[in-house]
């Protein structure tokens, strides 16, 4: 799939699960990488690229392959219903956003700025993000027919 660099339009509050958080953190402290406040866009979205692309988290992989997360430029490669049923069966319940990596390395106090602007995807920084099975669900992708 073409992604064109400084285009960012799929790079908003991602829900991560307990280990993609963990092999991010590993990977921006390996890679000496210090996040940014974006706004409600990524923290790690930089210069105009993703600057964790070998290691982002299944939402960030999904965009631009289903018609429920359609690439904002048009790019789609759609992959069928049932390879991404699976990916997403297997992922297990985010509890974490990426943007929490801002209090992380404190460049934030709390990530109340965002709270608004994911209405039901969030409810508090500390409690659980809807897993991204819900997410992709609430977009139609699960329930495509098999």
């Amino acid at each position: 799939m073409q992604c064109d660099d400084g285009c960012g339009g799929c790079c908003g509050v991602v829900p991560v699960t307990e280990k993609e958080f963990e092999v991010v953190i590993k990977y921006i402290l390996e890679n000496e990488i210090t996040p940014i406040d974006n706004g409600v866009n990524c923290p790690l979205y930089m210069n105009g690229k993703c600057s964790i692309y070998p290691v982002r988290p299944l939402l960030c992989k999904l965009f631009g392959h289903t018609d429920a997360m359609k690439c904002p430029r048009g790019y789609n490669v759609n992959v069928p219903p049932r390879k991404l049923r699976k990916l997403i069966e297997k992922q297990g319940q985010c509890k974490k956003v990426l943007h929490q990596i801002l209090i992380a390395a404190g460049i934030r106090n709390d990530i109340n700025h965002i709270i608004g602007a994911v209405g039901g995807y969030i409810e508090k920084e500390d409690e659980k993000v809807k897993d991204v099975a819900t997410v992709v669900t609430m977009a139609g992708v699960l329930n495509a027919k098999k």
